[in-house]
């Protein structure tokens, strides 16, 4: 039986699809010389790209935590915590994008900077929706 489209709930699939295509995005970005020269990397792109691995990968460790009542309730509340540390990186690469447009000038055009920074905005709305959904379920059970 298939279940109405608005009903359905892939919200921690959604964030981990979101996470993995920004984290590629970012990496492609990164290696691009033009963009990032290697002059200048040491500085910002290795913090970038930290960023985003580490959103990914606590998203990743976030979904492998089953939502059950028989579940330790410390595991569920790791959940949480790793959702709401995912949440930190997608602030920290947000800002260290803003840092290397504006004030070290690197060569980003505007499109693929608003692009960039809209693709964080949207991977941490679904990341958020998925926090809310979780926590009240949590308390059901």
């Amino acid at each position: 039986m298939s279940v109405i489209l608005n009903e359905r709930n892939n919200r921690m699939l959604d964030a981990q699809t979101l996470s993995k295509q920004l984290c590629a995005f970012t990496y492609h970005k990164l290696k691009n010389e033009k963009l990032f020269p290697k002059r200048d990397r040491w500085l910002i792109s290795t913090p970038i790209a930290n960023a985003a691995f580490s959103a990914f990968c606590c998203i990743r460790r976030a979904n492998r935590i089953r939502l059950a009542s028989y579940v330790d309730p410390a595991l569920l509340q790791k959940r949480l915590e790793l959702q709401i540390e995912a949440r930190g990186y997608y602030d920290t690469l947000f800002s260290l994008i803003e840092i290397a447009q504006e004030e070290l000038h690197f060569n980003l055009d505007d499109s693929d900077f608003e692009f960039w920074l809209k693709s964080i905005d949207s991977a941490d709305a679904v990341l958020l929706k998925w926090n809310e959904s979780d926590t009240r379920r949590i308390a059901e059970l």
